[in-house]
C-alpha cells in the first residue's frame, strides 16, 4: 500500500528527481519489465480461458458461454473504434490484446513528448530572449507543445475509460458463469453469490480510485489546477512498483514522505479498499474451492476467470496511473513555465534544477516507458 499521511514537508524538485534517477532507477525498471511481461501473461489466460469454454460449449450441457466471452471484444466496438471481425476462435480475446496494444503506443507517445521537453523546451525556455522574434518563437513553441501534449494526455484518459469498460464485461461473465453453475447444481450458491459481490466490489473500488485521478487530469486541462505537488507523482510511482511486486521500494520511498491531502487522499484511501476487496476476493475464492464437491469444466473455467482477474483488474491500471501521473506534472510544469516566460517573476524550481545540474525527472521516464514498451514488443 501507498504511504499513510504522515507530518513532513513537501518534497522538493530536486529531491524527486533524486529519488527516480538514482533511488528507484532498479526497482523502476524491473517494475516496468515485469508489468509488461503479466500484461503478455493476461493475453495467454484470456486465450487459455477460451480453449476451455469452447471445450465447455461442446457438451451442450448449459446454453453456449464462449459467444459471451467475446463481448468483450465487442466493448470497443460501441465506442466505434475499429476493430477486426472476430471471424475466428481465436479472436475471442483481441478486446484485451487491442488494450496493450494501445497501451504500449501510449507509452511511446509519452516517452517522446517528455523527452522533448527535456531536450527542445526547456533549453528554449532558458534562452534570453534577444528580441521580439525570439520572444514570439519560444512561446510560439511552447505553445505549440502544450496543446499537443494535451492531445496525448486524453489518449491515455480514454484508454483508462476503455480498461474500465473491459473490466465491466469481465465481472459481469464471472457473474454469469456462477450463475450457471448454480441453476447446474454444480457449486454451492452461497459461495459463488459472494464470490460474484466481490469482484463486484474490487472493481467498483477501482473505478473510483481511477476516476479520482482522472478528475486530476481534467482540471489539469482546464488550467484550474495550477501545479500539484509532487507528492502525486511520488505516491503513483510507489503504488506502480509495490504493483509488481517489489516490496524493498517501501524504505527507499520512505525517505521523501510524500503529504497525502486532499484529492490525493481520496485516492489513497481508494487504495486502503482496493486491498481490502482483494483479501476478501481471496477468501471467497478460496471458499468456492472448497464448496464445490467435484470439479467439473463449468467450475474449472469460472475459477480460471476468477483467478486472472485480481491482475487483469490491477496491472492495466498501474501502468495507466503511472502514464497519468507523468502527464498531470508535465502540464503544470509547462503552465508554470508558460507563466514565467510571459510574465516573469521567480524562476521555477524545473529551470533551477536544469540550469544548475542539467536534470530533470523526465529523462528518467522516457527510459522506464521505453523499457516498458520494448518489453511488450520483445515478449
Amino acid at each position: 500500500m501507498p504511504p499513510a499521511q504522515r507530518s513532513g514537508h513537501t518534497p522538493s524538485y530536486a529531491d524527486i528527481a533524486r529519488v527516480f534517477d538514482t533511488d528507484l532507477k532498479c526497482e523502476l525498471e524491473d517494475s516496468c519489465k515485469n508489468l509488461a511481461r503479466s500484461l503478455i501473461k493476461l493475453v495467454q489466460s484470456f486465450d487459455n480461458i477460451s480453449v476451455q469454454l469452447h471445450s465447455l460449449d461442446l457438451q451442450a450441457i448449459i446454453p453456449p458461454v464462449k459467444p459471451q466471452w467475446k463481448r468483450i471484444r465487442k466493448v470497443a466496438d460501441e465506442r466505434d473504434l475499429w476493430m477486426p471481425p472476430a471471424d475466428s476462435f481465436g479472436c475471442d480475446i483481441q478486446e484485451f490484446i487491442e488494450l496493450v496494444s494501445l497501451l504500449r503506443v501510449n507509452a511511446l507517445n509519452c516517452s517522446a513528448r517528455i523527452r522533448m521537453f527535456s531536450s527542445v523546451i526547456l533549453p528554449l525556455a532558458c534562452r534570453p530572449c534577444l528580441n521580439q522574434r525570439s520572444y514570439n518563437e519560444k512561446t510560439h513553441v511552447l505553445q505549440s507543445f502544450m496543446s499537443n501534449s494535451a492531445e496525448q494526455a486524453t489518449f491515455t484518459f480514454q484508454l483508462t475509460h476503455r480498461a474500465i469498460s473491459l473490466n465491466s464485461a469481465v465481472s459481469e461473465f464471472i457473474s454469469e458463469l456462477s450463475r450457471l453453475e448454480t441453476l447446474q447444481g454444480r457449486g454451492a450458491q452461497k459461495e459463488l453469490y459472494d464470490l460474484v459481490e466481490k469482484v463486484s466490489l474490487l472493481k467498483n473500488s477501482i473505478d473510483r480510485r481511477v476516476l479520482s485521478q482522472l478528475s486530476l487530469l481534467h482540471l489539469a486541462h482546464r488550467a484550474t489546477l495550477v501545479c500539484p505537488n509532487a507528492s502525486h507523482l511520488v505516491w503513483t510511482t510507489f503504488r506502480l512498483i509495490m504493483c509488481a511486486g517489489k516490496r524493498s521500494a517501501r524504505t527507499k520511498l520512505d525517505k521523501y514522505p510524500p503529504i497525502v491531502d486532499g484529492s490525493i487522499l481520496h485516492i489513497s484511501q481508494c487504495s486502503q479498499m482496493i486491498q481490502a476487496n482483494l483479501d476478501e476476493l481471496a477468501h471467497a475464492q478460496y471458499a468456492c474451492q472448497i464448496a464445490t464437491r467435484t470439479p467439473n469444466m463449468l467450475s474449472i473455467a469460472r475459477v480460471a476467470v476468477s483467478e486472472m482477474i485480481p491482475n487483469q483488474f490491477l496491472i492495466p491500471e498501474a501502468l495507466l496511473g503511472f502514464l497519468t501521473a507523468i502527464w498531470l506534472q508535465l502540464q503544470a510544469d509547462c503552465t508554470l513555465l508558460s507563466e514565467w516566460v510571459y510574465k516573469g517573476g521567480e524562476t521555477p524550481a524545473l529551470i533551477d534544477l536544469f540550469t544548475s545540474s542539467g536534470s530533470t525527472i523526465y529523462t528518467s521516464f522516457a527510459d522506464y516507458l521505453d523499457i516498458c514498451a520494448q518489453t511488450m514488443d520483445l515478449d
